[in-house]
């Protein structure tokens, strides 16, 4: 309410045809313009070059190869040059839907303040309760979620805690040890056996 009130206000003090920020970014777009070079194909449609690298311009059908033109509605630096060199305002070339007349239909209505709660007079109704709740039958399910979650890392052979799940995989130090004392086991078994002397 207070923004809207706000903007008709400023709607008053702006002068011109197009909003003060639109005007801002299409003078910024002159700026970067002075590196382009428009060249004339015929039918209102030009070749922007800027730094080796060409864009198409159509004024009639008001598009641009870089679509700027397109998504936001303001004349893009490839453009303006072409706006230019037919000695027409930049001006004329920015979308509607950014015209003062049109700043000033959106933020022209009024939003009516309301009292306060307060000074309602009740209306005689039955005050509104949540919806019941349905008990499901069974036991109810605790913690399912670490559950599903346990399961989870269980089958990937991840290493979890209570307070938090690290995800740090575990290093397999049962099977190390194991097949270290297989190895020990069968270098004694070789060192053991008699050995076959011929007399």
């Amino acid at each position: 309410m207070n923004r809207i009130c706000l903007k008709r206000k400023v709607a008053h003090k702006y002068t011109g045809a197009i909003c003060s920020k639109i005007i801002k970014k299409l003078e910024k777009y002159k700026e970067l313009s002075s590196n382009c070079w428009a060249t004339e194909a015929g039918a209102r449609k030009y070749s922007g070059d800027v730094w080796e690298k060409l864009y198409v311009v159509d004024l009639d059908v008001h598009t641009c190869s870089c679509c700027q033109w397109k998504f936001f509605g303001i004349p893009c630096q490839h453009i303006i040059p072409c706006i230019l060199q037919e000695r027409k305002n930049p001006e004329e070339f920015v979308q509607e839907f950014y015209n003062l007349d049109r700043f000033k239909v959106a933020y022209g209505h009024v939003i009516n303040p309301l009292r306060d709660i307060d000074d309602y007079e009740p209306a005689g109704y039955l005050p509104m309760q949540p919806p019941p709740v349905k008990v499901m039958r069974g036991r109810k399910q605790k913690r399912k979620l670490l559950k599903l979650l346990r399961e989870m890392l269980e089958k990937i052979k991840v290493k979890y805690s209570e307070v938090c799940v690290s995800m740090v995989m575990r290093r397999n130090k049962l099977a190390a040890r194991r097949k270290s004392a297989k190895t020990s086991q069968e270098h004694q078994d070789i060192s053991c056996q008699p050995s076959n002397v011929e007399n």
